[in-house]
């Protein structure tokens, strides 16, 4: 029995032994030996194991700078293009440098079409930045804007920068030799100091307004133009030519990009949403001369009977206006740019005004009677335009003018048979239309769009497939040579008048002068005096 005890007395320790070794080696082996598992909802970036997205990524700064024309695969392709790249310094967006840090360009464009090509960018874009936008509101503060180079920043700053010397050393100013060699390395040392930290706040200025222009014309071409026949066909056709011919290897998208689920890219309204904040993604009023009103933008076939207004400028071109079909990128939801670009038509003049302006306009508008324009025009205009203002446009473009000066026989031969209209015989009346666009921009950037700001509006919101921007105060070009402020004219349609003691406009098409080949300085009768075509 006691023989028996001491059996079972003695194992135990052997037994607790064995079971503690056991325990160690399966957490070891489990430690070292079990695979990360990334099935979906089991693990985490966050996970010590795992690496997280990388947060330098946030400032474009910290991303190594990539020349991209000295790649080879570009070289090629501008040798193919016959392109000749003048340019001294290469800025490009630095999700490109990011990009190119993971894989060579050709890999990107030997193995991706042009929608993963897109969706790769914008991929990169949200790696670095769940958050970007392109913000209205971003201040682009341009320092030192002449003192690009350190000896005229020292000339600039030289005194401000004794001061800061003298209260670092709690001296006062004049008790400072500044001549004192010891002195003067110092305060060299300090103003190139200041310098660097100058010159890199403005590369990142710089960066980000690069960046800013790169998401605008890079989200353009993907998802706004992406389903132009022509220009896709040409792009896809010059990739294909090139791709046997370019070394690359299999693309592979590294964890980062991974880590973005792109289901949804293909509809656009996302992306446009952060890159145009300030629109309200509402069309602008189209009202007619006739007061009739359109909520979006009109097929101008209805009301413009004479063919060039619909005539391609350049057959050259003429796949970049054919009715596109919808692409890949946007069939699933498309953008409302996307929808505004398929809606516009026609050839026209666009005016950009306020009320203020309204003498020039009516001056214009007679001008362009006095000229058989044929094109309609689009007075484009930001909250509101006058009733009376309106009246006085629409009076000048539609009422009849029969009263041509005697002197017109003279230019007779140089305008067609049917130049006055065949109703009343007057000028041509002109199509006439308002634009206002207050309620396409979003009601917390409306203060954004004052004076000039108004052009902006009136070539992104005019109706017309192909358009002229005109002030209202332009002298048309002539045919005829210009040399500095002198026009060497041939015929000078003159306009004259304006308001009588009343009120009332009593502008007209005045007399024709004739100038054989001789010079006429028109600069000091800008705006009253009008010239037109021979």
């Amino acid at each position: 029995m006691e023989k028996t005890f001491n059996l079972s007395h003695n194992r135990k320790p052997v037994f607790y032994g064995f079971i503690a070794i056991w325990l160690i080696s399966a957490g070891i082996w489990v430690y070292v030996y079990t695979p990360i598992d990334f099935s979906e909802s089991e693990t985490s970036i966050y996970h010590s194991e795992l690496r997280a997205p990388n947060a330098d990524l946030s400032n474009p700064l910290n991303v190594k700078k990539i020349d991209v024309f000295e790649d080879c695969t570009i070289q090629k392709l501008v040798r193919t293009l016959g392109i000749e790249d003048t340019r001294s310094i290469d800025s490009h967006s630095s999700v490109y440098d990011q990009m190119l840090e993971k894989r060579a360009l050709s890999d990107i464009l030997t193995n991706l079409d042009f929608t993963e090509r897109c969706n790769l960018y914008f991929k990169n874009l949200f790696v670095r930045d769940h958050n970007w936008f392109v913000d209205p509101n971003e201040d682009f503060p341009l320092e030192h804007r002449d003192a690009f180079d350190l000896q005229s920043f020292k000339k600039e700053t030289s005194e401000r920068v004794r001061e800061k010397f003298a209260q670092m050393l709690n001296l006062e100013y004049d008790k400072i030799n500044f001549d004192d060699e010891n002195v003067r390395k110092e305060v060299d040392r300090l103003t190139e100091e200041e310098f660097n930290e100058f010159w890199e706040r403005t590369m990142k200025t710089e960066q980000k307004i690069v960046d800013y222009l790169s998401h605008l014309r890079i989200f353009n071409k993907c998802y706004v133009t992406s389903d132009n026949r022509y220009i896709m066909s040409k792009a896809n056709e010059l990739i294909e030519k090139e791709a046997n011919s370019i070394d690359h290897t299999e693309f592979k998208a590294d964890d980062d990009e991974s880590l973005i689920n792109d289901s949804g890219s293909k509809s656009c309204s996302e992306l446009e949403s952060r890159i145009y904040k300030w629109v309200s993604h509402s069309y602008p009023i189209y009202e007619r001369w006739t007061g009739e009103i359109f909520l979006s933008p009109p097929d101008l076939r209805k009301f413009v009977r004479h063919p060039e207004v619909f005539k391609t400028t350049n057959s050259k071109f003429k796949g970049f206006t054919e009715r596109p079909s919808k692409s890949a990128s946007t069939l699933n939801g498309p953008c409302f740019f996307n929808k505004f670009k398929n809606s516009l038509n026609g050839k026209g003049i666009v005016l950009s005004i306020g009320d203020k302006h309204v003498d020039d306009i009516v001056r214009l508008i007679r001008l362009l009677r006095a000229l058989n324009n044929h094109y309609p025009i689009q007075i484009v205009f930001y909250d509101s335009l006058s009733d009376e203002t309106k009246a006085r446009i629409v009076a000048a473009a539609r009422n009849k003018m029969v009263d041509l000066p005697e002197s017109f026989h003279k230019v007779s031969k140089h305008f067609p048979p049917d130049y006055l209209n065949v109703q009343d015989g007057g000028l041509p009346k002109q199509e006439v239309w308002f634009v206002n666009t207050y309620n396409a921009i979003h009601d917390h950037f409306k203060d954004k769009f004052k004076r000039f700001a108004n052009k902006f509006l009136a070539t992104l919101f005019n109706s017309f497939e192909e358009f002229m921007l005109v002030d209202a105060d332009t002298t048309t070009e002539l045919k005829s040579q210009q040399k500095g402020g002198t026009w060497k004219v041939d015929i000078v349609i003159v306009i004259y008048g304006g308001l009588t003691s009343d009120g009332q406009d009593n502008t007209q098409v005045g007399r024709v002068f004739e100038f054989d080949q001789d010079s006429i300085d028109l600069s000091s009768y800008f705006g009253d005096i009008w010239v037109g075509n021979e």
